[in-house]
């Protein structure tokens, strides 16, 4: 009897352990350095040691097949890079992720994702099951495996879904903004901010309801705009959020709507109409840390096309424009015009350069400083392809972008180096699929 009551005890010890461990709190139980070594976190590809992990094509989810395509056109791969290219390309696992709701970050020793819902879920527009493959799915691979876990299921479609992951090494927090009406049962939430632990699934809350907009931080914090309205009069307000410590505080109030441009190195831009004269929109600065901000211009012109540099200074477009305004001037300095263009896109702004892509995909580059002219403007690349409805990003030197090749319809990922502005030839990042493979390299994605 006594026996049996040590083995049962030791039993018991056993599973309490486990389920502190599965259950608990969803720490980081075996202190591992979450991002040590990584970059890009959150795009198209991200970066750990001397291996990268990407999306290597994309199509709209509403035309892929989870359950039976192919797995090697929008697969999620990783592939070591050196200074003499990219080599030992292959499928991390059997899921298609390159849809409208990509995105790739590494942490520890996962690789979390996004693909198209795998699965028949409720759908209350149809009032049925169906498979809504539209829904995201967010997953985590175990670099090395191809095992999948799910650690989140998105209740609305990818179209009105953003997100990020946010740790202090020691927790993992996905944060997921879904625009509109929650699509599964038993759930009417609208507009909802969660927020995952990324360890442990069953830890999800509802941070907030009618959220407008959000954008995600650098650190711990994340920054939402939301309403209320009382006796016929509504309040707008900025809310910070830190998704670590689930705390959260009117940042700033206004009746007037704001639009938040950027929130960066302690910093966040916003810009709102002016409470007397509401036909004015002015951007504004403010210290994260004690709420102080800066006036710093007029901005109605420029919607949300203004882009923070990393000193702080805003660049701004309109039109075939680029212009700056440094530090807390009201006046801004003209940079360049690109004659050739009749619109300019943004893809990264720094202390010393603009990358940006034309009307016609040209991808360019233009020194910061005053009244350049076309002569300054550095063309990398030609017809790239790019779209303004496609995720394009600049990373540790490269911009990543989709592009179409020649011989197929299908959009595979390619990579661009920027080396003191010069013009470098376009590179398929992953594997084509063996009918998309061209019969020569295609030359018209080179710069001149």
């Amino acid at each position: 009897m006594k026996k049996f009551c040590k083995i049962l005890l030791c039993f018991m010890l056993v599973v309490l352990g486990f389920g502190l461990t599965a259950c608990g709190k969803g720490n980081n139980n075996n202190n591992v350095n979450l991002t040590q070594n990584v970059k890009g976190n959150g795009g198209l590809v991200a970066k750990k040691g001397e291996y990268i992990y990407f999306v290597n094509g994309y199509r709209a989810a509403t035309s892929m097949n989870n359950k039976k395509d192919s797995y090697m056109h929008g697969a999620l791969m990783m592939a070591k890079v050196s200074s003499t290219g990219i080599e030992d390309c292959a499928v991390v696992c059997d899921r298609l992720c390159g849809f409208e709701s990509s995105g790739v970050y590494v942490f520890g020793d996962y690789i979390y994702f996004t693909s198209p819902c795998l699965e028949d879920v409720y759908d209350s527009s149809a009032d049925d099951t169906v498979w809504a493959k539209e829904r995201v799915d967010f997953n985590r691979v175990k670099i090395g495996t191809s095992k999948v876990e799910r650690i989140y299921q998105s209740t609305v479609n990818n179209s009105n879904v953003k997100f990020n992951y946010y740790t202090n090494d020691s927790a993992l927090y996905l944060t997921v903004l879904e625009k509109g009406q929650s699509l599964a049962k038993n759930n009417n939430k609208t507009d909802a901010l969660y927020r995952i632990n990324a360890f442990n699934s069953k830890d999800t809350i509802t941070v907030a309801e009618n959220v407008s907009d959000v954008k995600f931080a650098d650190g711990q914090e994340l920054f939402y705009t939301t309403s209320t309205t009382n006796n016929n009069k509504t309040t707008y307000s900025i809310v910070e959020y830190n998704a670590i410590t689930n705390q959260k505080q009117d940042f700033v109030t206004s009746k007037n709507s704001f639009t938040i441009i950027d929130a960066t190195q302690g910093y966040l831009f916003y810009s709102v109409a002016d409470e007397l004269v509401s036909s004015n929109k002015y951007l504004y600065r403010a210290k994260i840390a004690d709420k102080a901000a800066v006036k710093l211009f007029e901005c109605s012109e420029y919607s949300t096309n203004m882009f923070v540099t990393k000193d702080l200074n805003v660049v701004v477009v309109s039109s075939n424009y680029i212009e700056y305004f440094i530090g807390q001037s009201d006046i801004p300095q003209p940079l360049v015009q690109d004659t050739d263009a009749s619109s300019i896109n943004i893809i990264s702004v720094d202390n010393h350069s603009v990358l940006y892509y034309d009307n016609a995909n040209n991808i360019k580059c233009v020194e910061i400083g005053n009244n350049k002219t076309m002569q300054d403007i550095v063309t990398l690349a030609t017809d790239s392809g790019i779209s303004s409805s496609d995720t394009i990003e600049y990373e540790d030197g490269y911009i990543y972008f989709y592009n179409t090749p020649s011989s197929s319809s299908n959009k595979y990922l390619y990579r661009l180096k920027v080396v003191n502005n010069n013009n470098e030839e376009v590179e398929l990042v992953g594997r084509y699929l063996d009918a998309d493979k061209p019969a020569e390299p295609d030359d018209e994605l080179i710069g001149e």
